[in-house]
């Protein structure tokens, strides 16, 4: 498995529970790497490389070997978006899938966006044409975290730098109850927008 921009390893470990039998973890962020490092670097089955896409040299020379890359809120930092969608394109094996998560909608875009260091969010639409662009089948595109929306929209319009804690409290405590809404019935409209593709198999 490919994991694009590891942060602190939260989702690394997750992936290492889940069974996968290695992981190239990149993170490119310094202040992310000490925590990211002290987290999985014990585990053998985890390589980790201070580098981004498009350009990552462990990745070109491991090209068409990964049965999955998972890029979870990393994409919209990127400011050549296509290229790193190509890289990952071009890091999978024919039939391996790409797990993506950015952030939806344009019109939130607000202070919150800017210090978090986000170059853009994504309509659905013009996302799934991306990856498709890059030579990835969309198996499905959808909208996810509809709770979340007002909080941000709240923050972001009165230019907050972070989120408030005692909202973010709420939020936690709303998840479990929402998340299993969401799981029956799949919101038109989110905070995010969850994709999953397949590289074609080679003809």
């Amino acid at each position: 498995m490919l994991e694009v921009g590891a942060g602190v390893g939260t989702y690394t470990t997750r992936l290492l529970a889940a069974g996968a039998v290695s992981v190239l973890a990149l993170e490119s962020d310094p202040a992310a790497l000490p925590s990211l490092r002290r987290r999985v670097d014990p585990d053998p089955r985890v390589e980790i490389r201070a580098e981004e896409l498009p350009g990552a040299p462990s990745v070109a020379a491991a090209a068409g070997t990964f049965d999955l890359v998972v890029c979870q809120n990393v994409l919209e930092h990127i400011e050549d978006d296509a290229g790193a969608l190509a890289a990952m394109r071009d890091a999978l094996v024919p039939g391996g899938r790409l797990a993506l998560v950015v952030p939806n909608d344009p019109r939130l875009f607000g202070s919150l966006d800017r210090v978090y260091g986000h170059h853009r969010r994504y309509r659905r639409g013009e996302l799934v044409a991306l990856v498709e662009e890059a030579g990835l089948e969309v198996e499905s595109a959808r909208h996810f975290n509809l709770l979340g929306v007002l909080g941000w929209v709240v923050s972001s319009g009165r230019r907050r730098t972070a989120i408030d804690p005692r909202a973010l409290r709420l939020f936690d405590r709303a998840v479990p109850l929402w998340r299993r809404l969401e799981d029956r019935v799949r919101p038109p409209y989110g905070l995010s927008l969850v994709v999953l593709a397949r590289r074609p198999d080679d003809r």
